[in-house]
């Protein structure tokens, strides 16, 4: 199926899921525009019900107007960047869809090259400095917190470092012995209990807006950060 524009009028509500969801698996990736939230979300739910295999991505608007006094909500920017994340370095072994509506697709984005190197990432055992994950949170927008509850927020306690990207369900903890990353948990924001364990952890931009410098871990991990 070669790349276009592709219309489906005058078709029920259920039928129309279900021939979005065909048109994914020929195409590889799709976007849907949806009239408001509301349609996005009902157009979500039929499309796990029909075709489970398909990731679903939701690309929502900002809930505030240009100009407000306020900003957006951190929840809604990192669902955002998530999403912007995720189609720049897009797997297409993977069929997905991105489904938005018409107010986020007339709001303008960050180019597709700012966020292809925008993350950071380790695995256990590697050598990965607290001052170079220091530098990587406060140029991509993550605020520091003496208690990490949001996503966008980290904090510092000794060898360990609390994190919540907005790319995960759930803050992570990550322990260090020196420089290296012995270990990390997934914990409760509202209890600070540590749950499960993870083996890699990756971390997206937290903000609208991050810096254009590179830096490197000085230990062999280099981190890369993009303009928005």
């Amino acid at each position: 199926m070669r790349p276009g524009r592709v219309t489906v009028a005058s078709a029920p509500e259920g039928f129309r899921a279900l021939e979005i969801a065909r048109l994914t698996f020929d195409a590889g990736i799709m976007l849907h525009i949806a009239h408001n939230d509301a349609a996005m979300a009902r157009m979500a739910g039929a499309l796990r019900f029909f075709a489970p295999d398909i990731k679903v991505l939701t690309f929502p608007a900002w809930d505030c107007l240009p100009y407000d006094r306020v900003s957006p909500n951190s929840e809604v920017v990192a669902q955002r960047l998530d999403v912007l994340t995720k189609i720049a370095t897009v797997d297409l072994e993977t069929p997905q869809i991105v489904l938005s509506t018409v107010s986020a697709t007339l709001q303008r984005v960050p180019p597709r090259c700012a966020f292809a190197t925008s993350t950071i990432g380790a695995k256990i055992g590697e050598q990965i400095s607290q001052e170079s994950l220091v530098t990587f949170f406060e140029s991509n927008g993550y605020v520091r917190t003496g208690t990490v509850r949001e996503a966008g927020e980290y904090a510092l306690r000794g060898g360990i470092v609390d994190v919540f990207p907005p790319n995960s369900a759930s803050p992570l903890r990550l322990d260090f012995f020196g420089d290296e990353l012995e270990g990390v948990r997934t914990f409760d924001a509202m209890t600070q209990r540590t749950e499960g364990r993870l083996r890699p952890f990756v971390s997206d931009p937290s903000a609208r807006y991050f810096s254009t410098r590179k830096a490197s871990s000085g230990s062999g991990l280099t981190i890369a950060m993009n303009s928005a």
